[in-house]
This record gives C-alpha cells, structure tokens and sequence, in this order.
C-alpha cells in the first residue's frame, strides 16, 4: 500500500537521517501542517518532536513523500514514524 508521509527535522532532505529513512522514496514537495502543533527539540541529539495537540504551537514546515509499505516498516523499525500519524 502506498501512502504520504509528512516529515520535518532529521528526516528532510539532506538532514542526518533522510538516506536511512526515506532514501527511494519519491519526494511530493514541501508542504507545511493545516493545523498549528507544539514543537520541541530536545533529546542527546537535539531532535525536533511534534505533539499531537492540533490548535497549540504554530504550522510545522516539512517535506511530504509518498512511501510503500517497505518503506513505512522501516521507519517504524527506527522509530521515526509518530505514534499518532494517519495513514491512506
């Protein structure tokens, strides 16, 4: 199955883990969130996390692709697919 994911922090283009995570996926542009959401950085890396908290924060600049299932199940095995994501 084929479906979009929206990515934004280390996941974009050029950013540290964009070939390990979405190297073959086809890129669909950038694209920024409807809704505003909090964004933290945090963590030993300094990594951007995204709460699900639709209408607090501001909208969230990233890049959207489309991705198969061989690629969503290795995002998931690296932990960098939200809990909270929507697919379809």
């Amino acid at each position: 199955m084929v479906q979009k994911v929206f990515v934004f922090g280390t996941l974009k283009t050029s950013f540290p883990l964009h070939e390990q995570g979405l190297s073959g996926a086809k890129f669909l542009g950038g694209h920024r969130t409807r809704k505003r959401y909090p964004l933290l950085v945090a963590g030993p890396w300094f990594a951007p996390m995204m709460l699900n908290e639709p209408g607090v924060g501001c909208q969230i600049i990233g890049e959207l692709y489309e991705v198969d299932d061989k690629t969503t199940e290795k995002l998931d095995r690296l932990g960098l697919l939200p809990v909270f994501r929507t697919r379809g």
